[in-house]
């Protein structure tokens, strides 16, 4: 995973970045990024779909894509429930 990261100052002069719209007047335009960098929940990951099949390869293959993970690893990451303390 060479492009995802989790701030919306890396998103800065990308070439191909999707833009926040909203309906102004009847029209939709592009509005400005709103900046929740420091209290963005652990969805606001910025990817794309090379990154995502690369994630989803090393789910479904057990850790296994030069074994990266150990499998205990990754059950307990799929776990749902509250982070452990």
């Amino acid at each position: 995973m060479i492009s995802t990261n989790t701030s919306l100052k890396a998103l800065a002069g990308l070439p191909d970045v999707a833009t926040p719209h909203q309906i102004v007047r009847d029209t939709v335009r592009p509005i400005a990024w709103r900046d929740i960098d420091n209290i963005a929940p652990a969805g606001a990951i910025n990817s794309n779909v090379q990154d995502m099949a690369q994630w989803l390869r090393l789910q479904l293959g057990s850790g296994r894509i030069a074994l990266l993970i150990n499998l205990e690893g990754r059950v307990e990451f799929a776990r749902s429930g509250p982070a452990p303390d």
